[in-house]
């Protein structure tokens, strides 16, 4: 998978427990990612749980492309990128 977006844990202040259970060594934890699945394609994003980013433009940008990418309107790359 591709990731798009990912949170810098160190650069980042949590209250109380940010990730349920899931705690990764590496602190890499991704955010958005798209990738290949068969014949069709995924988008995945754990952003928005509250109504106010949907008004935000950077982000309306964000999910019309990845819309486009998932129908096949939007050739993007799905290779894991270099760290």
């Amino acid at each position: 998978m591709r990731v798009l977006l990912s949170i810098d844990t160190a650069k980042t202040r949590f209250e109380g427990q940010p990730r349920g259970s899931c705690i990764r060594a590496d602190n890499d934890y991704a955010l958005a990612w798209i990738r290949h699945y068969g014949r069709g394609r995924v988008f995945y994003s754990t952003i928005a749980h509250n109504p106010y980013v949907f008004w935000d433009p950077k982000m309306l940008a964000f999910y019309l492309a990845a819309t486009q990418f998932a129908l096949g309107d939007l050739e993007a790359p799905t290779s894991p990128a270099a760290s």
